[in-house]
């Protein structure tokens, strides 16, 4: 039987960490080992276990999560870090992203998408994003119409937004309607057009290009 995959919890809202809880422990193959407030309770829950997945919040009242990543140098194993945040500053997205996140989700995506990225990080490690396109201040903004010097076509720029989102190459043809080939062949125009090897580097190269064009774009802190 293979072991479910050990989750810490950290957040310092009370509520929504055990809500978060009974979520994850209500689904087959997950499994949450600690919960902690801070990044200090979070370390000595570490020095004890070895759980697979970190869900991090961003704004820990006193503290940053993203100060977690230093900390996590001094772990012989490190375990994959998602940020579950009502909101981050651009620069703590860049922060977030080049210390070697696994993703960042909305506090108000649905249950599933959540249990989804937890998942699809433990098997792939590829970088999961979840903009939210219903509020008026997403953690990620649209894709560019550009790398670098070099204008998009339509659909790499659909192509572009399906990356940074995290999706699969079989969903993206789903959502723009052409085969798993074709997207294929789409991203590695994209791949090469931004002198990129994988949808990490590419989503990376993304967030640099946005961000130091546009510094004044929206954040919650």
């Amino acid at each position: 039987m293979t072991a479910p995959i050990g989750i810490l919890l950290i957040d310092d809202h009370e509520l929504f960490r055990e809500g978060m809880a009974r979520l994850l422990n209500g689904e087959e193959g997950l499994h949450v080992v600690g919960q902690a407030s801070s990044l200090e309770e979070a370390m000595t829950i570490l020095s004890q276990q070895q759980p697979e997945i970190i869900l991090l919040d961003y704004d820990l009242d006193t503290e940053l999560g993203i100060s977690l990543f230093a900390l996590l140098g001094s772990l012989e194993v490190k375990p994959q870090v998602l940020l579950v945040t009502a909101g981050m500053p651009a620069h703590a997205i860049r922060a977030a992203v080049d210390a070697g996140a696994a993703g960042i989700l909305r506090k108000d995506s649905k249950p599933q998408q959540l249990v989804d990225a937890i998942r699809q990080v433990f098997v792939s490690k590829e970088l999961q994003i979840e903009p939210s396109p219903t509020t008026s201040s997403p953690i990620l903004p649209e894709p560019t119409t550009r790398i670098g010097n070099r204008p998009l076509t339509r659909r790499q720029q659909l192509a572009l937004k399906g990356v940074v989102d995290g999706l699969s190459n079989r969903a993206i043809a789903e959502q723009m309607h052409l085969s798993e080939g074709s997207v294929k062949a789409i991203v590695q125009e994209l791949f090469d057009w931004a002198g990129v090897r994988t949808r990490v580097q590419l989503t990376r190269l993304f967030l640099e290009r946005h961000f130091s064009t546009n510094p004044a774009s929206p954040s919650q802190e």
